[in-house]
């Protein structure tokens, strides 16, 4: 069997090695990769960690730990959302979407594309999935504008009577703005009302306060909160903080950080973490937060990113990493989850945070 195993293996090229380090893993992730194979690099940058392990002659269990890992880093889905209310009585998102998609032809002019809408039951909810394909325009190199082709899903759930709630499941930040810019296009502003998680609408203690009660309010009941691993905060609100979001360089796992405005964190126990308190004594605002979770059931453990991002702010929710409790000692393997899973994890912890800033709203 292990023959059968090792003559199906294909060792990856040197230079396929060096560029998944580079470019798609994490530095926390090659740092204890090294540390567990006892391979040691002073003061090395991402670069040079990535030509050393491409030198190295690495067992197939190793080559496997990073390509889950890469793969994992690259396929990131993060889920977003709003509201949408109406006094009209027969107040329909449906079919407000199907009306422009039957005649879509201004919606083709400015870049969208309308797929068609398909029966979706999510705990015995009955919705809808869509599609929609639009160009992302931006400066090019040779070109004054260059046109980017993109698409995402997104799905409808009639809720309470004339209220719509849409939930945008894309790649990257813009995919829940385009699908926001596209309903509020299409309803009738004067008597229908488009709802967000709008962060600028939460004072300054609100935001740290959003974050403890979506710890407090946790996951369904297989899912048992562990830690908060990740978490970025700041003093004040402007400009700056859009460079950072840009920027993973800027994490830092270690808690003695000073003369700052802001931070992001990764690590462990960090909601008690010292430095973390001092910032927030002296007035600071949340705006990201990692949470860990451990199956009750399975052994597996999740980590999950609840953040407002980009400019203005758009509220997502991803799982950034997923693992599998393995071997006596609980060895943390990546273990991607199922495709649904991990849509109903990030649908229920966007609900729950909608709530939350309902309730926030009303103070």
């Amino acid at each position: 069997m292990e023959n059968k195993e090792m003559a199906d293996f294909n060792y990856p090229e040197k230079y396929e090695i060096e560029e998944v380090c580079r470019n798609f893993v994490k530095r926390r992730f090659l740092n204890q990769f090294m540390q567990e194979r006892g391979i040691f690099a002073v003061n090395a940058s991402n670069d040079d960690i990535s030509a050393i392990l491409s030198n190295c002659i690495l067992d197939s269990n190793a080559i496997e730990d990073i390509r889950m890992n890469a793969f994992q880093e690259s396929n990131k889905n993060s889920l977003s959302g709003f509201t949408i209310t109406s006094s009209q009585a027969d107040f329909s998102v449906k079919d407000i979407y199907e009306r422009a998609r039957d005649n879509d032809k201004i919606l083709m002019s400015k870049g969208y594309s309308l797929g068609v809408l398909t029966k979706e039951t999510r705990d015995n909810t009955v919705g809808y999935k869509g599609q929609i394909d639009y160009e992302i325009r931006r400066p090019g190199r040779i070109q004054f504008i260059d046109k980017e082709k993109s698409q995402c899903q997104f799905f409808l759930f009639g809720r309470d009577k004339g209220e719509w709630q849409v939930e945008v499941d894309g790649t990257r930040t813009q995919d829940g703005k385009e699908v926001q810019k596209l309903f509020s296009k299409l309803i009738d502003k004067e008597k229908t009302q488009l709802h967000v998680l709008n962060f600028d609408n939460l004072k300054d203690l609100q935001t740290i306060e959003f974050f403890d009660q979506l710890i407090e309010k946790g996951l369904s009941k297989v899912w048992r909160f562990q830690d908060v691993v990740g978490l970025t905060f700041r003093r004040g609100r402007d400009e700056e903080e859009e460079e950072l979001e840009k920027n993973d360089d800027k994490t830092s796992s270690s808690p003695t950080l000073t003369g700052i405005r802001q931070a992001v964190l990764e690590g462990g126990h960090l909601r008690e973490d010292a430095f973390v308190k001092q910032f927030e004594e002296q007035g600071c605002i949340f705006s990201s937060m990692t949470l860990e979770y451990s199956n009750t059931e399975t052994p597996e453990i999740i980590h999950v990113r609840a953040e407002f991002k980009g400019n203005p702010k758009i509220f997502e929710v991803s799982v950034v990493e997923s693992f599998e409790n393995v071997g006596v000692e609980g060895k943390k393997v990546p273990s991607p989850l199922p495709v649904k899973r991990n849509l109903q994890i990030r649908s229920e912890i966007w609900n729950n945070s909608r709530e939350i800033y309902k309730e926030l709203m009303l103070k």
